[in-house]
């Protein structure tokens, strides 16, 4: 029966990984959410998150 604790927290490990934004064309940075992320697009309004 502990499958399923160890299935949540894949799941949740999946869902909260990093991403990886690409700022300009030399720039990339690791953010951990999205509202992070809106906050660089604001400073740099190019900003993309990049496919891991």
């Amino acid at each position: 029966m502990r499958t399923k604790g160890k299935n949540k927290k894949k799941v949740l490990e999946s869902i909260l990984k990093p991403l990886k934004v690409r700022l300009d064309r030399r720039t990339v940075i690791t953010v951990k959410s999205m509202k992070v992320f809106e906050m660089w697009k604001e400073k740099y309004p190019e900003a993309q998150i990049m496919p891991l």
